[in-house]
């Protein structure tokens, strides 16, 4: 048994088996699992300092989206800037 990540297959579960199913084989014969270990991990970039838009385009280049948007006002940092973010870098 192996395991493989995979966005489209959930953790736990088979991806591929050998020999496949419907086959004929000697009893006692082993048959070889693949078993999914879930979509793979990315690391969350720092965004604290871009614009909205930056940091968008930031996280989707690694596969992620944004989430729930606070907007805060602040005296030393211009509108529109990220200034914190939920998980951090």
């Amino acid at each position: 048994m192996s395991e493989q990540n995979s966005a489209t297959v959930l953790q736990g579960e088979i991806i591929s088996q050998n020999p496949a199913a419907g086959a004929s084989v000697a009893p006692g014969s082993a048959v070889a699992l693949v078993v999914s270990s879930g979509p793979e991990s990315v690391t969350v970039p720092s965004v604290v300092g871009q614009t909205q838009t930056a940091a968008a385009d930031a996280l989707k280049q690694v596969g992620l989206t944004v989430g729930t948007i606070t907007r805060e006002n602040s005296a030393t940092v211009p509108a529109g800037t990220v200034i914190s973010q939920n998980p951090a870098a």
